[in-house]
């Protein structure tokens, strides 16, 4: 199965996160966009996981895809 979101989405965040290398929150139903997408393989069988880099108030940002949801 394929990522869940693509570059260009607009996506919210689910829940808040503390970046300690931004020394700053991004809250709960914060907005911002994906502007990259990676895969890692986790096994020999070709399972993988996705990470998303999502700009929010400028910054890139590195979420998980259960930490963000699409915004329509």
């Amino acid at each position: 199965m394929g990522p869940k979101f693509k570059v260009g989405d607009s996506v919210m965040v689910k829940k808040e996160v503390y970046f300690m290398f931004h020394d700053f929150t991004i809250r709960r139903g914060e907005v911002g966009h994906v502007v990259e997408v990676d895969m890692h393989l986790i096994n020999v069988f070709g399972e993988c996981v996705y990470d998303y880099i999502v700009l929010i108030r400028g910054v890139p940002l590195f979420f998980y895809e259960d930490e963000i949801e699409k915004y329509p």
